[in-house]
C-alpha cells in the first residue's frame, strides 16, 4: 500500500494485490466536497486488473530496495503540506511502514523512486481521477 495525504487536496492510497483471476489495483480518494470544505468528505473506490508484467516489475524492484533507515535530525514543526507513506506486508508475519512529510530524507531516494514508479502504474490502470493524482513527484519542488 502506498499514500498521499494532503492538507488541502484529496487523500488518496493505492493497494495491490493478487486475487484468484491476477492481480489488482484498489485505489481509494477521500476528497472534500467541491465549493463547500465544511461539507461532508466523500470516499470513493475504484478497481483495475493490473497485468503481471507490472506487478512483477514492482515487487523484483521492491526486493531490491536497499536504504539506510537512519532518521534525519530534528526538523521544524509542519502545519501543512503532503504527507508520503508505504507500507509492505508479509501475510501476518511480518510488516514494515515508513511514512515521510514534505521531502523524505535523501537516504531514502530508491524507495521515493520506487513510490513514484509504482503511483504511476496504478494511476495508469486505474480510470482517470478528477482532479488528477500523483501529478508530479512529490520530492521535486
Amino acid at each position: 500500500m502506498i499514500w498521499r495525504d494532503a492538507a488541502f487536496d484529496p487523500r488518496a492510497s493505492w493497494t495491490f494485490f493478487d486475487a484468484e483471476d491476477g492481480p489488482w489495483v484498489r485505489r481509494l480518494v477521500l476528497s472534500p466536497c467541491a465549493g463547500d470544505p465544511s461539507a461532508q468528505q466523500r470516499l470513493l473506490g475504484e478497481e483495475a486488473r493490473l497485468t503481471p508484467l507490472l506487478r512483477d516489475k514492482l515487487l523484483h524492484s521492491l526486493n531490491q530496495l536497499s536504504f539506510s533507515l537512519a532518521l534525519p535530525g530534528e526538523r521544524p514543526v509542519i502545519l501543512d503540506g503532503v504527507g508520503w507513506g508505504m507500507r509492505v506486508e508479509r501475510g501476518m508475519a511480518a510488516s514494515i511502514e515508513l511514512r515521510w512529510r514534505l521531502r523524505a530524507p535523501v537516504d531514502w531516494e530508491p524507495m521515493r523512486d520506487w513510490w513514484g514508479v509504482a503511483a504511476d502504474g496504478f494511476e495508469q490502470a486505474l480510470p482517470r481521477h478528477d482532479p488528477p493524482l500523483c501529478a508530479q513527484h512529490p520530492w521535486i519542488a
